[in-house]
Order: structure tokens, then C-alpha cells, then sequence
């Protein structure tokens, strides 16, 4: 699934990796980073509420765990069920007494499994997790306010339009009547249809990557990116692709292009060529 519980490594735990990861998260929520996404809701109940309240499911369960216990859901016979638990350790690890079970607790003792594999077997995991989540009171944050939190951690990256790319921009225009203001607004025109070609796949670039372009980042983070994109209009004729400076999240965009067919085709070349830090 897309959506994460934690499974356990025990190297990982020793090397506690566990709360590594949680303070990682705690540290990117703060700095207003894109927030982690993965978690599920059983991973987010087990974190804001406690593992008592985690429904268990087989989702979470490693395959070949699952494999087993699946096998066990087909077996009708109680002599047949009694040796196939005596053979497959799986049960006996998660504390099933095998000695005289009978078929009509064949679902109860599957129920159990699953719950030890999903849940029990995982905590210590999860405890690290949740301690490394302590980071800047995070977690404190997290269960106190989880339904402010629940989309951070759990919800799917937002998927960008072109109104959302025009609300976090600022356009840096040149004095009304001006000889720089008419060339601006004719390129502030090209600069919508390419928004609007972007998002509707007409463009080599989609809406994520010039977002990258502009900002580093690939979606807006949970927090926002605390100031605006701003957008500055390269008055040079020599100057016919865009640029952009991540840190102060500016955009410059060339003036030099007299028709949109020819503005689009060096916002895409130029975007699409700069992929990393340096000279494209």
C-alpha cells in the first residue's frame, strides 16, 4: 500500500534508526517541509492515540507471514489445522498455544496473528519512532491537535493547478504607461497560457517541475514556503531563457519573445536543462 504502518528491522533498532526517522519527520514538520504523507491511519492512530486503539490488518502483515495464515483460513479439518500449526513456527512465535485447538477458533486464532504481526511484534519500533517524534514537541503537537496534523502525515501530496502556482506569485511590474510595462503584460499573458499548458499536459514541463525550478520543491510545503514567489521580467534581449534564484524563490522571465510559440519553447528548453545547482 501506499500508505506506511512500520515494520521492524532489528538492526535498525539497534542502531536506533527508528528514532532517527522520528526525528526527522519532527525536524522537517517544524522547518515546514512537505511533511511526510506516507503514514497510515493506523500508524497515525498508534502515534497520536496508542497501539490499544489500532484496528489490525492484514495489509501490514510481511507476505510471507500472511501467506500462512491466509492457508490457514482454507483449512476445514481440525486434525489438519492441529498439525499445520505444529509445523508452521509463525503461530507459535506469536504466542498461540497450539495444544488442543479446536476449528471453531481457527478466525480467533488468525485474528491473533495478525494483530501480534501487525501490532505487538512492531512496537518496539514504534516506540523508538514516537520518541524520536518528541523532537521541538512535536509529538505533544501530533496527539493534541490531530485532526490539524492528520492530512501533514497521512494526506496525499496536494496536486498543483495553475490558480494555486498564480496565488503564491507576486508579479513585480514596471510603472503603469511605461515602454516596460506593456512588454511585461504582454509576457505576464504568455506566462498564464504557459501555466495553463502545464497543467493540462500541452507543455515538456509539467507544473512540479517548474515549481522544483523556482523553489526546490516539488509540491507546497505543509506550512507554505513563508514568502512569495516572486516574479521579475529580464529586460535584456539577449537574455531568452528563464531564470531563477531558489533561495529567494524569484522567477525572471525573458521579454525578448514576441509571440507565445516562441516563449514556451524556451521556458521549456530552459527548465527542462536545469534539473540541478550549476550550468545547464
Amino acid at each position: 500500500p501506499d500508505k506506511k504502518y512500520i515494520s521492524l528491522d532489528a538492526l535498525a533498532l539497534d542502531k536506533r534508526y527508528y528514532y532517527d526517522a522520528g526525528r526527522m519527520v519532527a525536524l522537517s514538520i517544524v522547518h515546514a517541509g512537505l511533511g511526510p504523507h506516507f503514514f497510515s491511519n493506523s500508524l497515525f492512530v498508534a502515534v497520536t492515540k496508542g497501539v490499544e486503539f489500532v484496528k489490525p490488518l492484514k495489509e501490514f502483515v510481511e507476505c510471507d507471514i500472511l501467506e500462512k495464515i491466509n492457508k490457514l483460513s482454507h483449512i476445514n479439518d481440525e486434525t489438519e489445522m492441529r498439525e499445520y500449526l505444529l509445523n508452521e513456527s509463525v503461530f507459535s512465535i506469536a504466542g498461540i498455544n497450539i495444544v488442543n485447538q479446536l476449528i471453531a477458533r481457527k478466525d480467533e486464532i488468525i485474528d491473533a496473528t495478525v494483530k501480534f504481526y501487525h501490532i505487538y511484534r512492531t512496537k518496539p519500533a514504534l516506540d523508538q519512532l514516537i520518541d524520536g517524534l518528541k523532537t521541538c514537541n512535536v509529538l505533544e503537537f501530533l496527539q493534541n491537535h490531530p485532526i490539524l496534523f492528520e492530512d501533514i502525515v497521512c494526506g496525499n501530496k496536494s496536486k498543483l493547478n495553475n490558480t494555486i502556482i498564480e496565488e503564491l506569485s507576486t508579479v513585480m511590474l514596471s510603472e503603469v504607461g511605461s515602454n516596460k510595462r506593456q512588454t511585461e503584460n504582454r509576457i505576464l499573458a504568455f506566462w498564464r497560457d504557459y501555466l495553463l499548458d502545464c497543467e493540462e499536459e500541452n507543455s515538456n514541463c509539467s507544473l512540479e517541475e517548474l515549481l522544483v525550478f523556482v523553489t526546490g520543491a516539488d509540491t507546497v510545503p505543509a506550512l507554505g514556503f513563508g514568502t512569495k514567489i516572486y516574479i521579475h521580467f529580464q529586460h535584456d534581449d539577449k537574455m531568452m531563457y528563464p531564470k531563477a534564484n531558489t533561495c529567494g524563490l524569484e522567477l525572471y522571465l525573458p521579454t525578448c519573445h514576441t509571440n507565445f510559440d516562441n516563449f514556451k519553447y524556451h521556458m521549456d528548453f530552459g527548465i527542462g536543462n536545469s534539473k540541478d545547482f550549476g550550468i545547464a
